[in-house]
């Protein structure tokens, strides 16, 4: 075989033929005979049911009149779902299925023609049967990840179909999410959902993982308890869950992919009026509008009603993915969103200085009777009560922690990632109400709370409960990823006798000191990002008692307008400040222990991900519910059952990405750590007291005062140099598979490091 000859994976070559033929089979069936769908097959399978047991019944009734007597068959008084056959909804879940293994393969679905058929045929089932409509939006959703400029201009108006008044655009889209926003915030509203109203009212199937595994008690039963709920009506039905679901995913997948796409949602508004709506989801037009409700305001508004973790994750992702390429004054924007949507409680818990409390300053989170009814379950200890006014910490705490799996908070985590890697964080960032301005609470938040709750480094507390290790790789890369992004865009300012810093020679000098520390220019590319000016003066700041002198006047009266703080409050630091500070310094801070923590880990896939595998195999694609098993059952279901449970989203591939992520971040972290080293003892030195301010916060349910501690920086070399932590760095080098080019540059960049500062080898014998 000639080496030189592309290699053809078996796997591959198979899923490349099941493609070409799904595709095919897909195509032709929509143009000649597209199957029944699943609601309609159930609606003409009970009418049939119903017509048997009324022929019946006339036949009873005729033999009892002539005294005749004989046996009748007798009839299921429901369905048989097993008998269902392929319906349409299967085969857009298979499209679905297949178009998300990559590009390639969903660029087969696309039709060689001008037309894109494939779509304007599925349009036109779901005018006729609207319980295709999920459907339909998870396959626009799919066939962007191939082509989102294309899925782009089709929403925007361009293509066929677009005559029709009822056709798919960015605007209805954007019309049904904010529907479901008013019906969840008034709770009476639920009840006119924009499509199946027929099971709107019922208890959310989402929260049925194993709902009540240990309390003896059957699915059953926890609807009957819910349908007397007096805020049942704020919940979603299963099928507007998927409706719902299926938008934010298209929102997602095609801002993040298309910065046209991203450009023109950032734009859309709609009008609010102050009139009713109409057929659910169309608010009236003759009614006069009052003003406009931008895409950004829904979602946020979205995320604090009361819906699942997965579609408040959902949300954040919606929101990150249409940020990107953001201008300075849209993230200023955004971080206003997140202050006012009091997704966290920085007046209850992360502010740290008294406060007075205004209107509008609670948090508004809230949560379904569902998820409520979770904090009644055994679960590991918590440093705060079960009470809903601590919103996304109480959510994580309990009802994700009740999960395993936490992605409402890892959809946060992106959030605050997309926010400071797309314009930084504003210094004054709720000078209106709180006395501690900037974004020091969310990064406490981070530091202090998700990642040591994470790695099991709080206190005396134990870590969060994780159904496997690929979700705690999920939650830790989430939360190192904005420690990275801090860390990326923070420029530490060069400082000398003659003159002030200037930008750009803090940014040359920083990018030639790292590329001389860790002598890969792709990772020195990874670990020092450019920034404006403006924020530069803020770094400059950090250190500085008095603004700098090459500041303009307007310039220099905006910034001390933002820097003013009250007496006995701490100054605010930039967000890369405050990182830098809690990884160099000599204290183990909780960001230090962090770290050491996940450098004594093993590398590579935990053995735990092989159990999915097993449980596939003894399973198949049905796995036991275990939701209706008798109490005596517990014991064994939990010890011996759980562990081989398949779990949506887990798989072995996922499980390796995630492991990469957390990875990456945490050598990344270090790296950029490293590099910036020098300079920022050295402009401690040059500026006595900027080390003086770096706040020791404690999360506990009654907060006080933080107490402030000097900055004693070191370096990354003295820090991490043990044993164990050298070793997982080299493992680092020889476990990565050829994909994962970024974690192999990063570990060999953080080598080189250590062996110019050091000047003697650090590595392991052996």
């Amino acid at each position: 075989k000639d080496p030189s000859a592309p290699s053809c994976d078996v796997s591959e070559f198979l899923l490349q033929v099941l493609t070409d033929w799904s595709s095919k089979y897909f195509e032709l069936l929509l143009q000649h005979n597209p199957p029944i769908s699943r609601k309609s097959w159930l609606n003409d399978a009970a009418e049939s049911l119903s017509l048997q047991r009324q022929n019946q019944n006339q036949q009873l009734e005729f033999q009892r009149a002539q005294g005749i007597r004989q046996q009748h068959k007798a009839i299921p008084s429901s369905v048989d779902l097993l008998t269902r056959p392929d319906c349409m909804d299967d085969l857009l879940a298979l499209s679905c299925d297949v178009c998300e293994l990559g590009p390639n393969y969903a660029s087969l679905f696309w039709s060689k023609q001008d037309a894109t058929i494939v779509i304007s045929e599925v349009e036109k089932l779901r005018h006729a049967d609207n319980s295709l409509f999920s459907g339909y939006v998870d396959l626009l959703a799919s066939l962007a990840l191939d082509a989102p400029e294309k899925v782009h201009g089709y929403l925007c108006g361009e293509g066929p179909m677009r005559g029709s008044k009822n056709s798919t655009t960015w605007t209805s889209v954007l019309k049904i999410v904010r529907y479901y926003v008013v019906s969840l915030l008034n709770k009476g509203s639920a009840r006119t959902a924009p499509e199946d109203t027929e099971q709107s009212n019922q208890s959310t199937a989402y929260y049925t993982v194993d709902d009540n595994m240990g309390s003896g008690s059957s699915m059953g039963d926890t609807r009957t308890k819910s349908s007397s709920s007096s805020s049942r009506a704020s919940e979603l039905g299963q099928d507007n869950t998927l409706i719902l679901s299926s938008h934010l995913r298209l929102i997602d997948v095609v801002a993040r992919q298309s910065g046209e796409a991203r450009a023109y949602l950032r734009k859309l508004t709609l009008p609010i009026n102050n009139g009713g709506m109409n057929n659910g989801i169309n608010f009236t037009m003759e009614s006069t509008a009052v003003g406009t409700d931008s895409l950004w305001r829904i979602l946020f508004m979205l995320a604090s009603t009361p819906i699942s973790p997965e579609l408040r994750g959902l949300t954040f992702h919606s929101l990150s993915s249409t940020m990107k390429g953001s201008t300075l004054d849209e993230i200023r924007q955004a971080w206003e969103l997140v202050e006012d949507s009091g997704i966290l409680p920085i007046y209850k818990l992360l502010n740290g200085f008294p406060t007075p409390i205004v209107e509008g300053t609670a948090p508004r989170i809230a949560f379904p009777p569902s998820s409520m009814s979770r904090v009644k379950e055994k679960h590991c200890r918590s440093w705060i009560k079960a009470n809903p006014i601590y919103s996304l910490l109480y959510e994580m705490e309990y009802i994700e922690a009740s999960l395993g799996f936490y992605p409402s908070t890892c959809g946060f985590l992106h959030l605050l990632r997309e926010l400071i890697q797309a314009g930084g964080c504003p210094v004054d960032l709720g000078k209106s109400w709180r006395a501690r301005t900037g974004c020091a609470p969310y990064l406490e938040y981070v530091i202090d709370l998700v990642l040591p709750r994470a790695t099991g480094t709080f206190g005396n507390l134990p870590s969060l409960p994780f159904r496997s290790s690929s979700d705690r790789s999920q939650l830790i890369a989430a939360a190192l990823s904005v420690a990275s992004a801090c860390l990326r865009r923070y420029i530490v300012p060069e400082f000398s006798r003659e003159q002030e810093p200037a930008l750009s020679q803090s940014f040359s000098q920083g990018k030639k000191h790292a590329l001389e520390l860790l002598s890969l220019q792709s990772l020195v590319d990874c670990t020092v990002s450019d920034v404006e000016e403006s924020e530069f003066f803020t770094f400059l700041y950090d250190f500085m008692d008095h603004l700098p002198a090459q500041i303009s006047p307007d310039g220099a009266q905006t910034l001390q307008n933002q820097l003013i703080v009250p007496p006995g409050v701490p100054k605010p630091k930039s967000p890369g400040f405050l990182i830098l500070a809690e990884i160099l310094n000599r204290t183990d801070g909780p960001l230090q222990k962090v770290l050491h923590t996940l450098l004594q880990e093993d590398v590579g896939l935990p053995d735990d991900v092989d159990k999915y595998l097993l449980s596939m195999a003894v399973y198949g694609a049905v796995p036991p519910t275990m939701s209706s098993a008798k109490a005596g059952s517990n014991y064994l279901l939990k010890n011996l059952l759980l562990p081989l449970k398949i779990m949506d989203g887990t798989s072995v591939d996922i499980a390796a990405s995630h492991c990469k992520s957390c990875s990456q971040s945490l050598l990344e972290i270090l790296c950029s750590a490293a590099t910036r080293e020098k300079s920022f003892v050295l402009a401690l030195e040059a500026y006595k007291g900027a080390g003086d301010c770096l706040p020791v916060v404690k999360f506990q349910e009654r907060p006080s005062t933080p107490t402030l501690k000097k900055i004693q920086a070191s370096q990354i070399s003295q820090l991490f140099c043990g044993r164990k932590e050298m070793e997982t760095i080299v493992a680092f080098v020889g476990h990565l598979a050829d994909d994962e080019v970024a974690v192999l540059q990063a570990a060999m960049g953080l080598l080189f490091y250590f062996e110019t500062v050091s000047k003697s080898s650090l590595l392991p014998e052996g």
